[in-house]
């Protein structure tokens, strides 16, 4: 069951064999790990509180236990209690006598603000025999999320830089100095070209993800097959290169290269790419051809699948049974905003336009042109013309400026009620399946 990735009943069968066997100590560590993992899933699906109460609970069951310790640490310090966190993390280390897997050691080191320390446990990571999960691990440590502020980020950072100074000569401190930067970091990952490719080149997949997210798809696809040359390599840098083909205009390229990711992922993530080359399919308005890779990928139980098969049933004119998967979708995972926005979108197809609302309201602006689109259609049909028109304003101009070059509708000024439909049905069309944001508007914009 651990295996398969059921957590819930890997616990269940191991909480039996505990009540059996109380005493079992190898019983009782694997019960911890299959509860830990469960509680990070928890985490990231948005249940906070189950997830800290499932802590709780490892912590009742292995008060003395230094992954029990980390478990209960992550939860609280990824959720934002940072110091609650810390102190458990703290005490995670204090406790090891070899409980903990280096790559654990290196990334509560890193949470804890003990740098030099969590290098130095990296840097031995990489004198062994090195596994993908190392190298995830060495991705983002600190395990950020939206709930963080930013200004936290740049406390880290000044730690980073004192920790880590110029003069030791570290590719750690340019990788996750750049990290830390953000969109001002592009040059401290160019500096990864000092140091041996061989030891270090799988930190390009950070650097190539980040040139991807800053619109330079040229230097991200360079990148990416820098980090592709080093081994273990990673199936998730053959699908971001693979979408770097496709916002170069290359869908041929891209699909090749998602063969190759299909081909490097284990089975327990194969879903996950296959998930992912349907939605290649949707984005670009082949609805027929995602819709069995999505359905393969939900039957794998990809958390993806879900969302994007529900939006080619819908783009397939089925927006009942999108609506339905949809609803499923977000009881699931209920952070999902780009499940959100086609679930407005589903019920607006629906002549629901008041409950589509409260779904489109829901997606946070920095995520929510779409949303827009959707809202101002949903205004119009309540005749609210005033809040189509606020919808409609808050579109950036330069995507109203493309669909309109695309299509050569008018638009007077100030625009008419009909012509701002138009406008707002013709994107919806022109964009086929995306409802994304960042640099995959390139895919729909060419």
């Amino acid at each position: 069951r651990l295996a398969a990735g059921d957590l819930e009943a890997a616990a269940a069968i191991l909480g039996r064999a505990l009540a059996f066997a109380p005493g079992d100590a190898d019983t009782r560590a694997l019960l911890v790990s299959a509860l830990s993992l469960r509680a990070r899933e928890l985490d990231a699906a948005g249940r906070r509180r189950d997830a800290e109460s499932l802590s709780r609970r490892i912590l009742r069951l292995a008060p003395r236990d230094a992954r029990a310790k980390m478990s209960q640490g992550e939860v609280l310090y990824i959720s934002g209690r940072v110091p609650e966190g810390r102190a458990l993390l703290a005490q995670a280390v204090r406790l090891d006598r070899g409980a903990l897997a280096p790559r654990e050691r290196f990334k509560i080191l890193m949470k804890l603000g003990r740098h030099r320390e969590a290098v130095a446990a990296a840097e031995a990571i990489l004198d062994g025999t090195v596994v993908l999960a190392d190298l995830r691990a060495f991705w983002d440590p600190w395990e950020w999320d939206e709930r963080r502020p930013r200004d936290e980020r740049r406390v880290e950072l000044k730690k980073l830089e004192r920790a880590l100074g110029p003069e030791a000569g570290s590719p750690w401190r340019h990788y996750y100095r750049a990290d830390l930067r953000g969109p001002d970091g592009l040059e401290d990952f160019e500096r990864l070209a000092d140091y041996p490719a061989e030891r270090y080149g799988w930190m390009y997949f950070k650097a190539a993800a980040a040139a991807l997210l800053a619109g330079r798809f040229a230097q991200a696809a360079q990148w990416f097959q820098v980090a592709l040359r080093h081994e273990p390599m990673d199936w998730r840098a053959h699908c971001f290169l693979a979408e770097t083909y496709l916002c170069l205009g290359r869908p041929g390229d891209a699909f090749a290269e998602m063969d190759l990711a299909l081909r490097a992922a284990p089975p327990s993530e194969a879903g996950q790419v296959l998930a992912w080359r349907g939605a290649f399919n949707l984005w670009l308005g082949r609805y027929e051809e995602a819709l069995p890779l999505l359905d393969e990928a939900c039957r794998l139980d990809a958390q993806c699948a879900f969302c994007w098969k529900a939006a080619t049933l819908l783009k397939l004119g089925k927006p009942k049974p999108a609506l339905e998967l949809l609803d499923l979708t977000l009881e699931r995972y209920p952070l999902d905003f780009e499940a959100l926005v086609w679930r407005g979108e589903a019920k607006r197809a629906l002549g629901r336009p008041k409950d589509a609302l409260k779904d489109l309201d829901r997606v946070p602006p920095a995520v929510g042109l779409w949303a827009l689109f959707n809202r101002a259609l949903a205004k119009e049909a309540l005749k609210d013309h005033k809040g189509m028109r606020a919808a409609f304003d808050a579109i950036p101009a330069f995507v109203v400026a493309y669909i309109r070059k695309r299509t050569g509708l008018p638009l007077s000024s100030p625009p008419a009620a009909s012509e701002m439909k138009a406008v707002l049905a013709a994107g919806l069309s022109l964009s086929h399946g995306f409802r994304r944001e960042e640099y995959r508007q390139a895919i729909w914009m060419r």
